[in-house]
């Protein structure tokens, strides 16, 4: 397999490389060839007429394709220009599969190409160039990839239909993102067998021997809690529609963390910190394209129900060394072609440095390398991915066997890149903030620590107490009977109330422990009402005695005087209702009042929750309880 790339600043220098192009094209044995153009800045009439000069019959097995994309990397500061890609291979077979689709016409595309898919052999990698972000992407490649999943999709899109213009300052090296009408005036396409405003065109990889590794980089942490999303219908721009984040309008997170407010400057002012959510094992970053009048988020990937959200940071170090752990990775893979998908996002950070990107592949790897960045990253493999964001997407291919295939490189810590020169305080706020966070995610979890060893410690203890407690308050019991001396059985009663009021004490605080470490279970028994109510009375009877109290016992006459529940549960509770009028209530009476009230619907299902099923009465009952002083 071999590629040749040619970097043409206009349509001069392109039509003056067309003749080196088929000099290769003929010089060299080839099973397949594919010539690929990625163009920022001309009209589908300026490259439809290129494409012609090489369609003129000499070479009719040449398969061409090609995408308008946002830029031309390579080509920086102005960012035009067309870059076209040639491979030849000696065994894999290639194929340019060309979709027209319009938004809701997904899933016949999806068929028209996965129907070609089962009529080829060893398919291995699928180039994919998409072109109106209004259609569904994410749908599109699930249902074409369905049953060669192993397969390794990638491509880019257009910006067609999001509705944002991207332009590069000439100094500065960065994106502006501004607002504009989506009009289609022929500059957002894609090509293969004719020239697509709306659609896909695949370029298929295919054979025995073809070998392929896909590397996909970040850079990107995620920070803070998990945030909630409630999720919109039928959105008018890209795949997802957020309304609320939070229970907030949707907008009004970035203003809540970031201080950003929803004005034309959004988006630029906010990806730096993109959304990012763990899906089926790696992290993918959300950037909405637009906000909408009610402060909802147009997102053109799909975000699924009940996914949460985080923000997310990184520092420059950190982009550049996903990037670099994918270059090592591809130094011991020792591609024959190599694809470089790379977001925007990624230049709008790194500024200066977006180079040293693609610069690594270009000196270790190979110069021939195909560098795109469209309007996203789609990553397509053994079902996970989709539309990717702020992504670093590496994909090689080879038909040669070589030593150390798919080694897995493990990078050592380097010292930062802008070693010896001033750093900005983004990047120094950017190591700060992770510091910090990893230092608060430790202090996190050893709060959590102790406290699961204190409840530990309390419900050990507990259970220590009680066995004394209930050794004394036994062998109280045994002077209560056998005693007859007026004197001793009247200690022995005051024994027997203090212990009950410490073993009721130390019976809190296990239930304490237990609701902490989140054990705290219902326990249904049959019981009487009025065993209750006379183990009660004696509780506080004393108590209130002796501050002059009196106690009166209001029972409503249709309480059944059997009932099925948790005994001890309602008599704690009781019980502290009682102590606690007794103790603020300076004179006069402490009412203990229980009514019937009406049964529900929510009384029966909190029933059938809390008994086993063998256990469950047939009716409930609802009880009001109330104490008055």
């Amino acid at each position: 397999m071999i590629q040749k790339k040619y970097l043409c600043k206009d349509l001069n220098e392109a039509e003056n490389a067309i003749p080196q192009i088929k000099s290769v094209l003929k010089e060299t044995k080839h099973k397949a060839a594919l010539l690929t153009f990625y163009e920022s800045g001309f009209d589908s009439r300026q490259m439809e007429a290129l494409m012609e000069q090489i369609k003129d019959g000499e070479f009719p097995g040449l398969q061409i394709a090609g995408i308008s994309i946002t830029i031309v990397a390579e080509l920086m500061p102005e960012g035009t220009g067309i870059l076209l890609n040639l491979i030849l291979t000696e065994d894999t077979d290639i194929e340019v599969v060309t979709l027209p689709c319009t938004p809701g016409e997904e899933d016949g595309a999806a068929e028209k190409l996965n129907s070609r898919l089962r009529e080829l052999k060893n398919v291995k990698a699928v180039e994919l160039f998409g072109s109106n972000m209004s259609l569904n992407i994410t749908r599109f490649m699930e249902r074409s990839m369905e049953g060669f999943e192993e397969a390794v999709l990638f491509g880019t899109t257009t910006t067609r239909g999001l509705f944002v213009d991207f332009s590069v300052e000439d100094n500065e090296q960065v994106f502006e993102i501004e607002e504009k009408e989506g009009t289609y005036e022929g500059k957002e396409f894609i090509y293969g067998s004719s020239t697509l405003g709306d659609g896909f065109v695949a370029v298929l990889f295919a054979g025995e021997k073809l070998d392929v590794q896909a590397k996909y980089a970040l850079g990107w942490s995620p920070i803070g809690r998990r945030f909630t999303t409630e999720l919109g219908e039928h959105p008018s721009k890209g795949e997802t529609v957020v309304n609320r984040i939070n229970d907030l309008p949707a907008v009004d997170i970035y203003r809540e963390y970031l201080g950003v407010y929803p004005d034309a400057y959004l988006i630029s002012n906010i990806c730096e910190f993109p959304f990012i959510v763990e899906r089926d094992g790696i992290d993918i970053c959300l950037i909405p394209i637009t906000c909408g009048e009610e402060g909802e988020l147009f997102f053109m990937m799909t975000v699924h129900e009940g996914e949460r959200l985080r923000l997310s940071f990184a520092s420059h170090d950190e982009v550049l060394h996903a990037s670099r752990h994918s270059l090592k990775s591809m130094e011991l893979f020792q591609p024959e072609a190599l694809f470089l998908t790379l977001c925007g996002n990624r230049i709008n950070f790194l500024k200066e440095d977006a180079h040293l990107e693609w610069d690594g592949f270009k000196k270790s790897v190979g110069k021939n390398h195909a560098l795109m960045h469209g309007a996203c990253e789609l990553y397509y493999h053994n079902k996970r991915g989709g539309i990717l964001n702020s992504a670093h997407l590496a994909i090689g291919l080879k038909e040669k066997e070589t030593s150390g295939v798919n080694a897995e490189y493990v990078h050592p810590e380097v010292e930062s890149l802008r070693h010896g020169r001033t750093m900005p305080l983004s990047d120094r706020m950017s190591v700060f903030l992770r510091k910090i966070t990893t230092e608060l995610r430790e202090a996190a979890t050893e709060a959590v620590d102790a406290n699961n060893a204190k409840s530990a410690f309390l419900s050990h203890m507990s259970h220590e107490i009680r066995t004394p407690i209930n050794a004394i308050l036994g062998m109280d019991e045994m002077i209560l009977r056998e005693s007859s001396e007026e004197e001793i059985l009247e200690y022995a009663e005051d024994i027997r109330s203090a212990g009950n009021n410490l073993l009721g004490i130390v019976n809190d605080v296990l239930d304490f422990s237990k609701i902490e470490a989140g054990r705290m279970s219902i326990i249904p028994v049959e019981y009487e009402i009025a065993s209750i109510l006379n183990d009660l009375y004696n509780v506080v009877w004393t108590r209130a005695e002796s501050k002059g109290l009196k106690v009166i016992l209001d029972i409503e006459p249709t309480v059944p005087s059997l009932l099925f529940g948790d005994e001890t549960r309602l008599k704690q509770v009781i019980t502290n209702l009682l102590t606690n009028a007794v103790k603020y209530t300076e004179k006069g009476t402490v009412t203990l009042i229980i009514k019937k009230l009406e049964d529900s619907g929510n009384d029966r299902e909190a029933l059938a929750l809390s008994c086993p099923g063998d256990q469950r009465p047939e009716s409930t009952v609802r009880l009001s309880v109330s104490v008055k002083d």
